[in-house]
């Protein structure tokens, strides 16, 4: 696993994904693995967000700019998803 840096900068697997809207979620099927995974509305703006590929500190601005959380805890929440992801090899680190 990748050591966790707010500078360094991830996009989503470009291979074997495929994902929709549902309602208020975001579904998101691993073809190479045969999994599923569900996001809120929060996993959904993220998700979006590493379609084109962020750094760890921009999605952490962007998330309490659109969800008024304060910093503290956007910067917990972005990167125990950023380590989900990753930990399911849906995520690249962009060099």
């Amino acid at each position: 696993m990748h050591e966790p840096d707010m500078a360094t900068s991830y996009r989503l697997r470009v291979d074997d994904l495929v994902w929709r809207k549902v309602e208020h979620e975001l579904i998101v099927l691993d073809l190479s693995g045969s999994k599923y995974l569900s996001l809120n509305d929060t996993g959904s703006y993220l998700w979006e967000r590493l379609t084109v590929g962020a750094a760890e500190g921009e999605l952490v601005d962007s998330v309490v700019a659109e969800f008024a959380v304060e910093r503290e805890v956007a910067t917990v929440d972005v990167s125990l998803f950023l380590r989900s992801l990753e930990v399911r090899g849906l995520l690249a680190v962009v060099e």
